[in-house]
Parts: structure tokens; sequence; C-alpha cells
């Protein structure tokens, strides 16, 4: 028997290991963390207006919002905007 066979636990012996996320945890280090059950529209709702105000004056007077704002409409909306597309098939199976 070797140094390492002493710590081997035979198949009858092991547990199945529980799989759990680190989020989840409740001790001392997450006692302050606030967590709730609402929706994320529910969480924003009494706050909007104050969020939507400061989103527009950075959007006005921060350069980097600017940019990333720019960076947006150029890479991910493009410049015709979004708009819709319909594949449609007739009863044939032709495309309309």
């Amino acid at each position: 028997m070797g140094f390492f066979d002493r710590f081997k636990r035979s198949p009858k012996q092991r547990r199945p290991r529980q799989r759990t996320y680190a989020g989840a945890n409740t001790g001392r280090l997450f006692a302050d963390f606030m967590s709730s059950n609402r929706s994320a529209d529910a969480e924003i709702q009494p706050a909007l207006k104050r969020l939507r105000d400061r989103c527009r004056e950075l959007a006005r007077n921060d350069e980097y919002v600017r940019r990333f704002l720019n960076l947006m409409k150029t890479n991910v909306i493009g410049e015709a905007g979004v708009s819709l597309q319909s594949a449609k098939r007739d009863s044939d199976g032709v495309r309309d």
C-alpha cells in the first residue's frame, strides 16, 4: 500500500458533489448584499425619470459617452436604422 492510497475512497464511500452558485452564499462577506425578487422593470420604475435625465445629460456633456453612442450607432444599428424584414413564403414555398 502506497502513501496516497490512504486518501483514496472506495466507490461506495464517494459522495456526489453538490454544485452551488457563489452568488447564493450567505456568509459574513455577503451580509450587506441586498437582493430582491422584483423584476428589473419594477426596480427601475421609481427612479426612471431621474435616470433618463442623467443619461441625457451625460450624452450631451461627456465625451466618452458621446463616443460610445456614436460607436453604437455606427457599428450596431447602422446607417438604415432598425427596420422590420419579413421572410414570408407563399403556399408553394416560393419566397414572397
